[in-house]
């Protein structure tokens, strides 16, 4: 199929249907193979048992008849009907041209390490002040969750020169995304992003670390940098943030703790069978050990309460770091071309009939 599609590349390339930078891809290209392949099937199992249609008596009178052209372009047609067939094919694996647009700036490496434990539901609000924002706007505060997205997104978007990957941790850390510079892609997964996307039973913040320090280690980036946003402490896991911090330190990498929320009781919304209710609840914290791991990597911790001081403090945490020349992909851009083939396909099948019906047509 590869090569197959490396033909199709090429050819395409010599007609101007492909600018240079751009390459062909199948978005489900076992399709498109299984396609193919139960065509050919079918095709030589039809084909058994075939014999001649006309029958002569001598030998010799078949030398006499000589080839004719329509004779020498009888091969045309099932030529015509397999690549219509071809194309179908390609087309049913939803073929697709990506180019890809890099640029060189002078930035720092960024990985956003966010807490996604059940505690990031709470809401850093009175019992009584939740109520009245529901009933004066129909809708609930803003959690910690949906702050600490909502503030990360806007500085994605303020962000130009600064490649920003992602690891979000609870129970378990898993990377969201790697170092990138398409921060219009970024910016679409964290709009996908939910409390429900991992098990927030812990807050495993050493393996969250340890993914995104791995995430660095390769770069080459002057300044590499971690933000670390949880409002909790450490609780199950099998990392040790200090020394997660440790290994950072050792390879160049500062973090920068962010603690959301307010200390002491926040009020959680839980679904009853009788609708929502809202409770009070105590989380612990740990701004010891954030400061601790933060100040030995050569970072800074900081202790946001509210949306408006993590808006502050991640716009001015990365200003102060040295910059250096990066080069990566900005964007890949991807144009659908299914319907060239469905076109090639059915111009095929056009042109089969019309020299079938007309200069190679077949007698009984």
């Amino acid at each position: 199929m590869r090569h197959l599609l490396l033909i199709v590349a090429a050819a395409m390339l010599l007609t101007g249907c492909i600018a240079p930078g751009e390459s062909l891809s199948l978005e489900f290209p076992w399709l498109a193979a299984g396609a193919g392949a139960a065509t050919l099937a079918a095709g030589l199992w039809s084909r058994r048992g075939l014999r001649a249609a006309m029958q002569f008596g001598h030998i010799g009178a078949a030398a006499r008849a000589g080839t004719s052209l329509r004779a020498r372009l009888s091969g045309l047609l099932p030529a015509l009907r397999w690549m219509a067939v071809f194309s179908l094919c390609i087309a049913l694996g939803r073929p697709q041209l990506e180019s890809v647009d890099e640029r060189t700036v002078e930035g720092i490496d960024i990985f956003v390490v966010l807490d996604l434990s059940g505690s990031m539901r709470a809401i850093d609000l009175d019992v009584n002040e939740v109520r009245a924002i529901a009933q004066t706007t129909g809708k609930m505060p803003p959690n910690r969750f949906e702050s600490a997205v909502a503030t990360i997104t806007d500085f994605v978007k303020s962000r130009e020169r600064d490649r920003i990957g992602m690891v979000v941790f609870a129970k378990q850390a898993f990377l969201q995304f790697p170092l990138t510079l398409d921060y219009s892609t970024v910016v679409t997964l964290l709009s996908r992003l939910t409390l429900e996307t991992i098990d927030g039973a812990a807050t495993a913040i050493g393996n969250g670390l340890g993914l995104a320090v791995r995430g660095l280690m390769e770069s080459t980036a002057k300044s590499k940098a971690i933000v670390l946003v949880t409002d909790g402490k450490q609780l199950g896991g099998n990392v040790s943030p200090r020394e997660a911090a440790k290994i950072a330190k050792d390879n160049g990498i500062q973090i920068f703790a962010v603690q959301v929320g307010r200390d002491g009781d926040a009020v959680v919304a839980v679904e009853t069978p009788f609708g929502m209710d809202l409770r009070q609840q105590s989380f612990p914290t740990d701004p010891s050990m954030l400061k601790e791991i933060a100040e030995s990597s050569g970072g800074a911790f900081y202790r946001a309460e509210n949306k408006a001081e993590l808006d502050r403090d991640l716009g001015g945490i990365l200003d102060q770091l040295d910059r250096s020349q990066i080069q990566d992909i900005s964007s890949v851009n991807e144009r659908e071309v299914y319907h060239w083939f469905l076109a090639a396909a059915l111009a095929l099948l056009i042109a089969e009939a019309l020299l079938g019906g007309t200069l190679i047509r077949r007698f009984p």
